[in-house]
Order: structure tokens, then C-alpha cells, then sequence
């Protein structure tokens, strides 16, 4: 059984993530996820709702530089942003996300259902099968 968890991600990048434009997330910090894992997208503030699970196909380890060259065109970002992200670091991680698909918006009032005291992750967080069961059962495709 794959891992689950979920992943925030400004509203911008979700609908880029969902129209196809942008394949590749990017993080400063190595996320505790390993590839196959099903990814729940919640997109933050205004939104505030898990809205699209993808699967994360691979994950990818380098320098910046190393990165852009390999997935620049598939961050849906520029490069003087993607450089601005990662200015100070050595390191950072492409996820290429697959398999994604739009659900209706599963607010944050029914995350808190699923958890007692669930506060979106600052970046990602793992959660049980249980858990992606409960999200299962509310999502719908859009």
C-alpha cells in the first residue's frame, strides 16, 4: 500500500499543477516522501481546501542549478523565481507529479473531522490510510 500525505501549495501553482502547465513541484526542504506516494493537494489561503491529488512519480535531489537545467520548464515558474526560492541553499528537490486529477474542494472544516486539531502542513505531512480513506470518500471529480 502506497503512502499518503498531504502537500500545500499556493492556489497559483495548484490550477498550473491541474491545467498540466506545471509537472514539477519544487521544495527547499527534503519532504519525508518517498515516490509513489499519493500527494493531496491543499491549496492555502484564500482557498483553504485539499483540491486535486496527484501521485508523486519521482522524486529528484541536487543543486539548484542542477535542478533547473533538468526541470526548469516544468516548474511553471521563472528562473529568476525559481532562483530567488532557492538563494542560500545547496540543495533542493523536484517532485514530478503524475496522475493528477481535480477533485471538488474537500474544506478545511471536514479536514478537521478527519483529525482532531488538523492544521494545514507549513510544507507536506503524512497521513494514515485511514485518513486517506476519510479524504477518499469526499472527494469528487470536478
Amino acid at each position: 500500500m502506497s503512502e499518503n500525505a498531504i502537500i500545500s501549495i499556493r492556489p497559483k501553482f495548484v490550477q498550473a499543477i491541474v491545467s498540466g502547465v506545471k509537472t514539477v513541484e519544487v521544495r527547499r526542504r527534503i519532504p519525508p516522501i518517498q515516490a509513489g506516494t499519493t500527494l493531496w493537494i491543499y491549496a492555502t489561503l484564500p482557498i483553504g481546501a485539499v483540491v486535486a491529488v496527484a501521485v508523486a512519480v519521482q522524486i529528484f535531489r541536487g543543486h539548484p542549478d542542477e535542478l533547473w537545467a533538468s526541470f526548469g520548464a516544468e516548474t511553471g515558474i521563472t528562473k529568476e523565481d525559481f532562483d530567488s526560492y532557492f538563494e542560500g541553499t545547496a540543495s533542493g528537490v523536484c517532485i514530478y507529479l503524475g496522475h493528477v486529477r481535480e477533485i471538488s474542494p474537500i474544506p478545511i472544516r471536514q479536514l478537521r473531522s478527519m483529525r482532531v486539531g488538523f492544521n494545514p502542513p507549513q510544507v507536506i505531512s503524512k497521513i494514515t490510510a485511514e485518513e486517506a480513506r476519510f479524504l477518499e470518500g469526499f472527494s469528487r471529480p470536478v
